[in-house]
């Protein structure tokens, strides 16, 4: 039996080493006439161009970074870019989720390159992939059948050193030394290519052949299940991914779609859509002149060594309070100069066309502001509305229904009535005073993002923040993070603040997603009260209906939010007109 399947595993090895080794240059297809009628165009076929990415590894390789990513699509000029995200990451009106797109370098390129040709981002993988690997348990039986293998390699190793097993293994790992090479330093050439397409290929005929080794060894038939269950998944998304490919393609007769993609899915992308009717594969350096591609890759050398240091000053200058900024100046040269270097970076865009609007710069705000996303959108808004151009800021808030995450008591509100920011500053109502914070005022909290302590809520500046910061590893707002302000002695009080934006934010996301609030009266007995609901211009706010002793008051987290942190600006203490305090 051993010696059969030994045959088998040589014979499998063979020719994975063959596949890995072989390479070819595909040669660009001529087009051909242009079609005589529309029914002829519709019999042309789409132009697929399939980019392998690196994900991550497109931070440090310089040789294939993000403005790489966005030259060779701006190059392309594609009729609409696929990305490999499913519709969950989409709002109900197509457009994209920015918190999403925008956390990682492929999907900012791919952001700044579909709004700077007005394209659509189309999504491409299956439907609900990671509710699937949480229902199969995926990345654990893969956690588990590697720590399997592992064991394995260390007891073959040690009692048959001069067996195929080890040997497989050693070309195994030497495999995934090349991989890493290339997402060390590859460019996009040789990423997208069949050199690396031929790593991968040999990966993954040598992750079947170690499981089939594997198999007779019955401490390893459990590993071996789950690596066959996880071969077949890979398979099946990416036969979901073809298909999805295909229908997308069928949309742009004629034309051409770029499809981004992690670089393992590449090669066999390009083979299920190899035979597909009205699918005409290319590859990027088939279309884009080798002129261009070097002319782009001097310049990427000189961003990548004025683009890094510039974008980290900016970041030096922001300073430890992350959520409220007190050198303006400061702050708007090191972003300004960011933008110098690269006028697509989106997440500086963003950041500063807020800044412009809650300094009041409105004709600036709007030139940075992207007019169909969450955070752009509303401000876009807010800016016209504070321009007197209200025609316009309605047709604002109206694009803004359909996006996911926009609060519609915002939506309407700023439907009714002119609405920007600086009309939401925390007034005294009538027959009440602002009670100012006191020596015996204590704030304390389960948690604090590094110098953004409770007292910065309570220290009468607006501009200053606690934030706590989240866990490690777990969500940014999770159940259980608690803050509390604790007067000292029982104070009488109307009506509670807890102020997340003050007065110079950028961000106006950090209000608690669900809360529960309590107060005592002694220090040692507490009862709940309710709140008026937080949301992005409401914050969270206890009101009584009359004076009320209170000791103290604790704010503790009942839901989890990603990605924005918990945090108060400041805490706004009112109480009845009769009561020491300042107005």
């Amino acid at each position: 039996m051993r010696s059969s399947l030994v045959r088998s595993v040589t014979l499998r090895v063979t020719l994975a080493m063959l596949v890995s080794l072989a390479g070819a240059s595909c040669a660009a297809a001529g087009e051909g006439p242009a079609p005589a009628d529309e029914a002829a165009a519709e019999r042309r076929p789409t132009e697929v161009v399939i980019i392998g990415t690196l994900h991550g590894a497109h931070e440090t390789n310089r040789n294939y970074n993000e403005r790489t990513l966005r030259n060779i699509l701006l190059a392309l000029e594609p009729d609409a870019i696929c990305v490999e995200l499913y519709s969950t990451f989409f709002n109900p009106d197509g457009s994209y989720r920015e918190e999403v797109m925008l956390d990682h370098p492929e999907g900012r390129a791919e952001v700044a390159a579909a709004e700077a040709m007005d394209i659509p981002l189309l999504p491409f993988d299956r439907e609900g992939r990671n509710e699937r690997y949480q229902e199969t348990r995926y990345f654990k039986r893969l956690r588990s059948a590697n720590e399997a293998i592992q064991r394995w390699i260390e007891r073959m190793g040690t009692e048959e050193p001069d067996s195929l097993p080890p040997k497989v293994v050693a070309l195994a790992y030497h495999i995934g030394g090349s991989q890493s090479q290339f997402n060390a330093s590859g460019t996009a050439e040789l990423v997208n290519s069949e050199a690396f397409d031929g790593v991968i290929r040999a990966k993954r005929g040598l992750a079947d052949l170690i499981e089939m080794l594997m198999r007779p060894y019955p401490e390893c038939q459990e590993a071996a299940k789950d690596l066959d269950f996880i071969e077949e998944e890979w398979r099946e998304r990416n036969t979901i991914m073809a298909d999805n490919i295909t229908r997308i393609a069928s949309r742009f007769p004629g034309g051409r779609i770029a499809v981004m993609t992690g670089a393992e899915h590449r090669h066999m992308l390009r083979d299920l859509l190899s035979e597909r009717e009205g699918i005409a594969l290319k590859e990027f350096w088939e279309i884009i002149p080798e002129t261009t591609r070097v002319e782009q890759r001097k310049e990427e050398r000189e961003y990548f060594g004025k683009f890094g240091p510039a974008l980290e000053r900016a970041w030096e200058v922001m300073g430890p309070n992350e959520q409220g900024l007190v050198d303006w100046d400061a702050v708007e040269s090191a972003f300004r100069e960011v933008l110098e270097i690269d006028q697509y970076y989106l997440p500086v865009r963003l950041m500063l066309g807020r800044m412009y609007t809650r300094c009041g710069r409105y004709e600036e705000a709007l030139q940075l502001l992207p007019p169909d996303r969450f955070w752009g959108g509303l401000h876009r808004a807010f800016c016209l509305d504070a321009l007197g151009r209200r025609e316009e800021a309605v047709a604002a808030y109206t694009d803004l229904q359909d996006v996911q995450g926009t609060p519609a008591a915002w939506i309407e509100r700023g439907l009714e009535q002119p609405t920007w920011l600086q009309d939401l500053h925390i007034q005294s109502e009538d027959r009440e005073v602002r009670l100012s914070p006191t020596a015996s005022w204590r704030a304390s909290a389960s948690e604090s993002y590094k110098s953004l302590t409770p007292d910065r809520a309570i220290d009468g500046d607006p501009v200053t923040n606690w934030t706590a910061g989240g866990s490690p590893g777990g969500p940014s707002q999770a159940p259980g993070q608690w803050f509390v302000l604790d007067f000292g002695a029982p104070l009488s009080i109307t009506r509670a603040v807890f102020d997340h934006q003050g007065t110079k934010t950028i961000y106006v996301s950090a209000w608690p997603r669900g809360v529960r609030a309590s107060i005592t009266r002694d220090g040692k007995t507490w009862e709940l009260v309710e709140v008026i609901p937080p949301g992005p211009l409401q914050p969270l706010t206890i009101r009584f209906s009359g004076p009320n002793l209170v000791r103290a008051i604790r704010l503790e987290l009942t839901a989890e939010h990603q990605p924005e942190w918990w945090g108060i600006h400041e805490v706004h203490v009112f109480g009845p007109a009769s009561a020491a305090g300042d107005e």
